[in-house]
């Protein structure tokens, strides 16, 4: 996942977008995916938008937050899980409601409950492999 994440910053970056790894460019990735929903592009190019901006808002967690990568096998899916395990966010999918669904879907307000939820709490796109 972190190579995904690199590739984003990278070729985002030959767009003119200056993404790293500050806590604060959630808000530029906020922008940037609804700059994108805005576009309107074919299907194709907006599931490799979601996913290498999935991947780049995980791996931000992962480098800001301590969390870590963990595959769901009930979703299919990467996920990112805090360190203590109690909690998991699915990136990708906040990604691919915030281009889909506009506002409500607030990066920057996901990235800040990372930090903010009790142990524990169960919330949107949340959830834990049943196999664990």
């Amino acid at each position: 996942m972190r190579e995904l994440a690199e590739i984003f910053v990278a070729h985002t970056r030959e767009d003119g977008y200056a993404f790293d790894w500050d806590p604060a460019c959630v808000h530029a990735l906020d922008h940037y995916c609804a700059a994108f929903a805005a576009g309107r592009a074919p299907a194709d190019v907006t599931h490799s938008v979601i996913t290498g901006a999935g991947a780049y808002l995980g791996e931000l967690l992962v480098r800001t937050r301590g969390w870590r990568w963990r595959y769901d096998s009930g979703r299919r899916a990467a996920i990112v899980e805090s360190p203590d395990g109690r909690r998991a966010g699915c990136p990708y999918d906040q990604v691919a409601e915030r281009v889909r669904q506009g506002d409500p879907h607030d990066l920057a307000a996901f990235y800040a409950s990372t930090a903010g939820l009790p142990a524990g709490t169960a919330g949107p796109n949340r959830g834990r492999d049943a196999g664990e």
